[in-house]
C-alpha cells in the first residue's frame, strides 16, 4: 500500500494509485497544456483491452500498449476519480465538524465573557485579568457586519411576521 501524506493527514491507497512524481508539483501551465481525458476514460480504456484481446494477432496495437496496460490505466483513472469523492465527503466532515467546533468554542468563550463583565462590577481586577477576552469581544461588536452577516439579518427580518396596523390608523 501507499502513504501520501501532507501535513497531518495521511492517506493509505492501492500501490497501483500512488501519484506520480510530477504530481502536486505541475505549475499553472503545465496543469493548462496537460490534455483533459473525459470522465469515461476509464471505461473507453477497458473496452479497448477487451477488444485487443478478442483482436489477438490480426491487430498490431502500438508499442507498449497491452490489454494490461490499457486495465491498469483504467483502475488509475476510475481509483483516483473514486479517492476523490472520498476525499470530498470527508472534507465535508471535516468542515461541518470545524462549524460545530467553532460554535462550541464560542458559546464557551461568549459565556465566560459574560460572567467576566458581571463580575467586573465588584472587583474591577477582574477586567485587568481578562483584558484581553474583553478587549477582543469590544472589538468584535466595533466592527462592521461581514456580507454573510447583513444577509442573515436581512433574511431574520424577512422572516418576522409583519404587525398589523391598530384598527382606526393609517399609514
Amino acid at each position: 500500500m501507499a502513504t501520501v501524506t501532507h501535513g497531518t493527514i495521511t492517506i493509505t491507497i492501492d500501490d497501483l494509485l500512488a501519484p506520480p512524481q510530477q504530481a502536486g508539483k505541475l505549475s499553472k501551465r503545465d496543469i493548462r497544456r496537460t490534455a483533459k481525458a473525459p470522465h469515461s476514460v476509464g471505461r473507453l480504456c477497458n473496452q479497448a483491452a477487451d477488444a485487443l484481446e478478442r483482436a489477438g494477432t490480426t491487430f498490431s496495437p502500438p508499442p507498449g500498449i497491452t490489454a494490461q496496460a490499457l486495465r491498469d490505466a483504467a483502475m488509475r483513472v476510475d481509483g483516483t476519480d473514486q479517492c476523490l469523492t472520498d476525499l470530498d465527503v470527508v472534507r465535508e466532515k471535516f468542515r461541518q465538524s470545524h462549524l460545530i467546533f467553532g460554535a462550541d468554542a464560542w458559546k464557551l468563550v461568549r459565556q465566560m465573557n459574560d460572567h467576566v463583565k458581571a463580575q467586573m462590577k465588584h472587583d474591577p481586577e477582574i477586567g485587568v485579568i481578562f483584558q484581553q477576552l474583553v478587549e477582543a469581544f469590544a472589538a468584535f461588536y466595533r466592527r462592521p457586519p461581514t456580507e454573510v452577516e447583513e444577509d442573515e439579518e436581512a433574511e431574520e427580518a424577512e422572516e418576522e411576521p409583519e404587525k398589523p396596523m391598530p384598527a382606526g390608523k393609517s399609514s
